[in-house]
């Protein structure tokens, strides 16, 4: 193991040849502002800002919601709480790699303006306004939970279609639906010819693409439609890759195998180029395989959607584990001040549960994203669980470290095809 610029680099020997993988870690800076109705802009330093909470449901919902619990001065509180719905709130999360001596310069990872909401009890576990004074300097501050919106992610969304529409055909159809929006639209599987077709009055994109699907299926599946803050995905649930025209690679590889074994760094990624792979190593206790939502436990069997006559699935070699110095970086573990922050994880492992889920820190949260192809490489030895997957959901965790922020990143996957 070599280390170069804040990254570990560990040469790994794959047919005979020596291949050179980067194994990176990752933390996260923020930035916040409140900009008023009135075009007057507050800054609210990071300290501030106690965590973020980025949920991504890929199977139920079409856009991404963001909760952040701040301390705020009273006399910032008061003209946040009158101007919903017409103030905004500047967020700017940054990343970048961590190690012991070096760090790389911020990379965006966010950088957006939002709408708000301050809700009476966005959390039933306590009261929304919360006192506290900075010791000796006596200045009254207020707790309180914001949920972040982007409102022109739902006014995108919001297109009238209805009448009769002659010599076309599918993908012509879903392009001018979508043709103003960035959107990355997986090849359809049928592309239908429609002498004529007769569209109802419908107010949303996602109401026209649900009816021609209905009408007209062209995936042969039902369609996974996403609208994330910088790229919307219009894709099925094959979970092959689907080029966002991005420069990142094809696949996220995950090994799951007992690390005390190693001494390698379990958290992070591996970025192998050659493969064309993100390599995730996770440790068992950080992986979960459930089928039903009673029992959130490993059982002895997953369904999968199998497609017939499938060949070639895509596999990547993710054996190259080998004994490395272990990193400090590693060794480190989220820590809040909401003690309702070990419930809801425990409840997001039993609520969402589905095929595959997977607890990851210190990553780069951007490369999890719909059209990556997800393989499970290695579950314990136990080769009934791998095969390729897809996204079903991502949710990630920023909590506040004092000098900058911790990702702990869920993602559930479900099973397509087994190797």
């Amino acid at each position: 193991m070599r280390s170069l610029y804040g990254v570990s680099l560990t040469e790994f020997k794959r047919g005979g040849f020596f291949i050179l993988a980067v194994q990176c870690t990752y933390g996260y800076n923020m930035e916040m502002a409140y900009i008023s109705s009135n075009n007057l802009e507050k800054g609210i330093i990071s300290e501030c800002i106690k965590y973020v909470y980025i949920e991504y449901d890929y199977d139920n919902c079409i856009m991404p919601i963001i909760t952040m619990k701040v301390t705020l001065p009273s006399e910032l509180y008061e003209p946040m709480r009158d101007d919903q719905g017409k103030g905004t709130i500047m967020l700017n999360i940054y990343k970048f790699k961590t190690s012991v001596s070096t760090s790389d310069i911020n990379q965006s990872y966010i950088k957006d303006q939002f709408d708000y909401f301050m809700g009476d009890e966005p959390d039933p576990a306590k009261e929304l306004n919360i006192d506290a004074e900075i010791a000796g300097k006596g200045i009254a501050f207020k707790t309180v939970i914001i949920g972040l919106y982007k409102k022109t992610l739902a006014e995108n969304n919001k297109k009238t279609f209805e009448g009769i529409y002659k010599n076309t055909n599918t993908a012509t159809l879903i392009q001018s639906a979508t043709s103003h929006i960035p959107i990355v639209i997986e090849p359809l599987k049928y592309n239908v010819e429609l002498e004529t077709i007769n569209i109802p009055t419908t107010d949303t994109v996602y109401k026209f693409l649900s009816y021609l699907n209905a009408k007209n299926n062209f995936y042969g599946s039902m369609f996974m439609y996403f609208m994330d803050f910088k790229k919307t995905y219009l894709r099925s649930y094959t979970g092959k890759w689907v080029d966002a025209k991005d420069n990142q690679h094809k696949y996220i590889a995950i090994d799951v195998r007992d690390m005390t074994q190693y001494e390698v760094n379990s958290s992070g990624i591996v970025i192998d180029d050659q493969q064309q792979a993100y390599i995730f190593y996770v440790d068992p206790s950080y992986a979960k395989i459930l089928t039903d939502r009673v029992t959130p436990q490993e059982a002895a069997n997953i369904i999968a959607v199998n497609y017939e006559g499938e060949q070639n699935v895509a596999v990547v070699d993710t054996s190259m584990v080998t004994n490395q110095p272990s990193n400090p970086d590693a060794t480190k573990t989220i820590s809040s001040d909401d003690p309702n922050y070990a419930t809801y994880v425990a409840n997001t492992l039993s609520n969402d549960a589905v095929t595959l889920i997977i607890d990851k820190m210190d990553v780069d949260a951007s490369i999890v994203t719909p059209n990556k192809e997800y393989l499970l490489s290695n579950y314990q030895g136990n080769n009934k669980y791998t095969g390729r997957y897809y996204l079903s959901f991502k949710n990630e965790w920023f909590s506040n470290q004092g000098t900058y922020f911790l990702l702990n990143l869920y993602m559930g996957l479900k099973m397509v095809v087994h190797y």
